[in-house]
């Protein structure tokens, strides 16, 4: 089997990113299971990846390939939702590994440091269900308030580590290592949106990371993997030259930069899965599909 992941990566056509969400000190606690990856498992992947892979930042690795250079062995790292234990645990082992990443933030979460609606305990017990997923993005069209409300909900109480930081904190850890990118005003489902809302879901969000960290990202991570051709028009509008959806692809020189795909790497992933996973077998799969 480790014979042929190693295969695998020599033979695959181009560059992977990951998407991670959460990294916590342990996995036992609130929220959905498959965003907040325990330190030690998230220790183990870092450790293979940097093994296997050159992990490169986000915006380097488009350049390359918007150039047409060969991405073949590349990797790089993104964090969607900017919670607070991915600069209480993840940074510091990124920074032991030299391992630069970006952070994808919302306008929202960032400000008011709110529980995410998906960590509510009960969203996460059922959330997993195919039809209530389509009633939560398509009806309600990701819309926290209206998922709270629909359910009869209040404001869940987490520990720090599973709650979006503040701009303060996120303008303190931003630099060469850390770059920070858009993920919306909301995190609503932007294909569901009107066209004056998904306008200021992205411009929103892109003036105001500018406003939180003293630059203006040129990336921007669409929540929860959802887009099409009408957002990708919008996002070149409010002036983002990188998209990222979700999608077990490799990154080529000729994949459309609004249109990046990432491998999602669920919390409960096993050592020998996000191998073979990161490997290419996702890539694998979903070519077959």
């Amino acid at each position: 089997a480790v014979g042929l992941h190693a295969l695998m990566r020599r033979i695959r056509p181009g560059a992977v990113i990951l998407c991670y969400h959460n990294v916590v000190r342990e996995s036992a606690g609130p929220g959905d299971p498959g965003l907040h990856l325990p330190l030690g498992r998230f220790r183990e992947q870092i450790a293979w990846l940097g093994r296997h892979f050159t992990v490169l930042p986000l915006a380097e690795l488009h350049e390359r390939a918007r150039r047409g250079g060969s991405v073949r062995g590349l990797a790089a790292l993104t964090f969607d939702d900017a919670y607070a234990g991915v600069l209480e645990h993840a940074l510091p082992e990124l920074a032991a590994h030299d391992a630069p990443c970006t952070i994808f933030a919302t306008g929202v979460g960032s400000d008011a440091a709110a529980p995410f609606w998906w960590d509510h305990p009960r969203i996460a017990a059922i959330s997993e269900d195919a039809t209530v997923r389509e009633l939560l993005l398509r009806d309600l069209q990701g819309d926290g308030a209206r998922i709270l409300s629909h359910y009869g909900l209040g404001r869940a109480a987490l520990p720090v580590e599973r709650l979006p930081v503040s701009w303060d904190r996120l303008r303190e850890v931003a630099g060469a290592m850390v770059a920070i990118g858009a993920h919306t005003l909301t995190h609503r489902a932007l294909p569901t949106l009107s066209d004056d809302e998904l306008e200021r879901e992205l411009r929103g969000s892109r003036d105001q990371v500018e406003h939180g960290v003293g630059h203006r990202p040129n990336a921007i991570a669409y929540p929860y993997g959802l887009s099409d051709a009408r957002v990708h028009r919008a996002a070149e509008r409010a002036g983002f030259t990188v998209g990222l959806t979700l999608g077990a692809r490799d990154v080529t020189p000729s994949t459309p930069a609004l249109e990046t795909p990432r491998v999602n790497v669920p919390a409960s992933l096993s050592r020998a899965a996000f191998s073979a996973w990161i490997s290419g077998l996702s890539h694998l799969r979903a070519s077959r599909a």
